[in-house]
């Protein structure tokens, strides 16, 4: 059986992490039995929660549970999605923590907004968007085949 840590209940709340939470959410879609604990973070390998116990195995970073969840038990929490929508929970999944990069000094998303930028090709067009040119028109390409379905498209002239 799964041992979940996590920090327990506050704030009228039946688990104040969000992380946890969404650990906890993806324990439950996979179908796996689990057991919820309470634990503060300096008993995580990582010293962050969520952490899991599976079998002798500890795994912490809701990212990493995740992964090992898909890898040791071959559940796909992407198998019902499209190719967008499966594009988009990658960018959700990658920045979840990127609030915590602003305001560092040296902002994530640099002086012109590259990154922001790139992020949204690769909402728009379900592909991964590359600062290269060539790779850029071959993301830009492949948009244009994906199915009518789409809920945006890329804006003509848009692009240097």
């Amino acid at each position: 059986m799964i041992i979940l840590h996590g920090f327990g209940a506050g704030f009228g709340l039946p688990e104040i992490s969000p992380f946890v939470t969404k650990t906890e959410v993806q324990l439950k879609m996979a179908g796996l039995a689990y057991r919820k604990e309470k634990a503060m973070p300096p008993a995580s390998p990582k010293g962050q929660l969520p952490y899991i116990v599976d079998e002798a195995e500890s795994i912490a970073d809701s990212t990493f549970i995740r992964a090992h969840i898909e890898g040791k038990y071959g559940f796909d929490f992407d198998a019902p999605l499209n190719l967008q929508q499966a594009c988009a929970g990658l960018g959700v999944r990658a920045n979840d923590r990127a609030p915590c990069l602003l305001g560092t000094g040296r902002s994530a998303l640099g002086r012109r907004g590259k990154l922001r930028q790139r992020a949204g090709a690769f909402l728009r067009c379900g592909s991964r968007a590359s600062p290269r040119k060539t790779s850029r028109r071959r993301a830009i390409a492949r948009c244009r085949e994906l199915p009518a379905e789409r809920s945006r498209s890329p804006r003509p002239g848009r692009g240097r």
